[in-house]
């Protein structure tokens, strides 16, 4: 999206939050962008990116965490993730399918696929690597929007789960 784009969605109420992931060799910057909107009396996901450096480490599970958590502590009922099947999406079908299979949906709008998910079940969503892949996790993941806050979430078990940090300026 252009950031004429962006500034039009937030103008119609959507936020956004970035995703920076880091290991201990080092920082692999910026890599998802989450876009969403309230809707009613769920959490709407309008976007959700993720680079291919970071897919498949366990940071697309703490994107759809954060969203579950932002859903509940705004009182909403569900997160609604729309998919539109493309050629470069299957990764995402895919981490839908492993996920929340359960709850899928017809949209009615031929092949899109609608996933209605309870904020409670999702909140604490975690990959659970094969011990041998625990080495090769980011240790850290930023997922940054707001006033001036970066909240912090770890996929690694070996790290604390999440906290929120104060930037300033």
């Amino acid at each position: 999206r252009s950031e004429q784009e962006l500034r039009a969605l937030a103008g119609m109420g959507y936020q956004c939050a970035t995703v920076d992931v880091s290991d201990r060799f080092g920082n692999y910057g910026i890599v998802g962008l989450l876009i969403w909107r309230e809707s009613n009396s769920s959490l709407e996901v309008d976007t959700f990116l993720l680079s291919c450096r970071a897919l498949g480490r366990g940071v697309e599970h703490r994107m759809l965490a954060f969203l579950a958590a932002g859903a509940i502590e705004h009182g909403l009922d569900a997160v609604t993730v729309r998919i539109a099947p493309t050629a470069k999406n299957l990764p995402a079908r895919q981490f839908m399918r492993e996920v929340a299979d359960q709850y899928r949906r017809p949209d009615g709008n031929g092949p899109v696929l609608e996933y209605t998910l309870p904020p409670d079940r999702f909140r604490d969503l975690r990959w659970q690597p094969a011990t041998e892949v625990l080495r090769q996790l980011p240790d850290v993941m930023y997922l940054r929007g707001g006033l001036g806050e970066t909240t912090y979430l770890s996929p690694n078990p070996r790290v604390p789960l999440s906290g929120t940090l104060v930037v300033d300026g």
